[in-house]
This record gives structure tokens, C-alpha cells and sequence, in this order.
């Protein structure tokens, strides 16, 4: 991996050589398609102007349903569970139902989303397209990656 700072914006990136994995072992897309369209021109470019960060800076989450998850049900969902093979934790922080998982080894892949009630039974998240299913005993049971059912095990 290799770790540069770009000039204008002062960020710093890495770059690598290496193939990462970034999802699922079941989800066999080729592609991962960007959830907003960003177009650049040369005029941005020689105005040094960067709409990719304009982007990331002003994004607003408009999958977030607008229920609440009553204290009862956030409370039964909480602990961890394995999907495709990888701990998962479900935790509250100030007030809010997270699902995080941390990278491994070779893979850039990691979870961090705040989960909302949809309706009785499922769980958005703040990714596009990516639900979790849950049972009548408040278990979690299947995780929606993208039309791809992955079932979970608690």
C-alpha cells in the first residue's frame, strides 16, 4: 500500500496493488456502482474545484424511515451474530441501534450503519438496498445484502 497526500484538499489516501476484498463471499457482483453520479469537467479541474468531496460533504441519508425503535425492541436486538462466517455486533450508542464489523485480514471490508425500524419484522440501514430480517423471538435471521440473502446465526 502505498500512502500520498493529495496536493489541494490536503487529504490523505492510500493506494494499493492488492486485491481487497470488499464484501460478502455470496455477493458475486463484478461492479459496485456509486449510489450518487458525480460529473467533472476541465473547468474544474483548472478551477481546482472537487465535486466528488462537494458530494461526501453535503450527503444527506434520505433511507432513514422516520420510526423510532421502541427501548424494549432495541434492547432484544442487542449482541453479536455470524453472517457468512464473520462476528457481527449489533450496540446502542447515544440512543441508536449500530450494526458494525470490523475489517480483517485482507479486506477492506468493514460495517459501520445506524439501523431503523422499517416495519415489523425489518431493519433498514443507512446502505442502499441492505435490510435485516428478524423472527417473532426478535431474532436476527437473514441480512438483505443487495438482493443477496445471506442468513445470519446467532
Amino acid at each position: 500500500t502505498k500512502y500520498i497526500k493529495l496536493r489541494n484538499s490536503g487529504l490523505s489516501i492510500s493506494l494499493t496493488n492488492t486485491f481487497w476484498v470488499t464484501s460478502w463471499d455470496s455477493d458475486n457482483r463484478k461492479t459496485i456502482h456509486p449510489d450518487a453520479l458525480v460529473v467533472y469537467n476541465f473547468n474544474q479541474h483548472i478551477k481546482r474545484q472537487d465535486p466528488w468531496i462537494d458530494v461526501a460533504l453535503n450527503f444527506k441519508n434520505e433511507l432513514a424511515p422516520n420510526k423510532t425503535i421502541k427501548e424494549e425492541l432495541l434492547n432484544m436486538l442487542l449482541g453479536t451474530c455470524k453472517i457468512d462466517g464473520r462476528k457481527v455486533f449489533i450496540k446502542k450508542e447515544n440512543g441508536k441501534l449500530i450494526l458494525s464489523m470490523n475489517r480483517k485480514m485482507k479486506s477492506f471490508f468493514e460495517i459501520y450503519t445506524e439501523l431503523y425500524l422499517s416495519q415489523e419484522g425489518l431493519l433498514t440501514t443507512d446502505i442502499k438496498n441492505v435490510f435485516l430480517k428478524y423472527n417473532k423471538d426478535f431474532k436476527l435471521n437473514t441480512l438483505d445484502w443487495k438482493k443477496v440473502l445471506i442468513p445470519i446465526k446467532n
